[in-house]
């Protein structure tokens, strides 16, 4: 069962690279459920219907280098999380950026589909991003 897991996700998050690269964005929303959501840091939630903006604006401004899964955990049947690290690169710099991420997949009609896409930059937070930390800090403990 575990071996037949790992190949199941390992194509599902071959698929999602290749389309990445292809810049197929409607097979990149496909990948995710209908009540699926994507969390990525500093940003706010984003559902299903506004995942087409969000991928054609990354995979215009990003190119896929390399996926490695860190760890596969399968919490139920039909439900597992992965863990692992994604390297893109900046179109316009040419620099390298690297993402770590934690999806949680879940089973519907018999294909693995993202249902919880959470993700950020594995660099150190910026200026502005512990000023945005601290201003929510003080806004959440008035």
């Amino acid at each position: 069962m575990a071996d037949l897991l790992q190949d199941d996700i390992h194509n599902a998050c071959k698929h999602f690279f290749t389309a990445y690269g292809n810049k197929s964005v409607d097979e990149l929303v496909d990948m995710y459920a209908d009540d699926g959501v994507i969390a990525v840091q500093n940003s706010p939630f984003l559902y299903k219907k506004d995942m087409k903006n969000f991928f054609e604006e990354h995979t215009r401004n990003f190119e896929p280098i390399e996926d490695t899964q860190i760890e596969l955990c399968q919490l139920s049947p039909d439900t597992c999380v992965r863990r692992g690290v994604m390297v893109m690169q900046e179109k316009q710099t040419g620099n390298d950026a690297a993402w770590w991420y934690v999806t949680t997949f879940k089973k519907i009609d018999g294909q693995w589909k993202a249902y919880l896409d959470t993700g950020g930059s594995t660099e150190p937070l910026s200026e502005r991003d512990h000023c945005h930390g601290d201003r929510r800090h003080r806004l959440s403990s008035n």
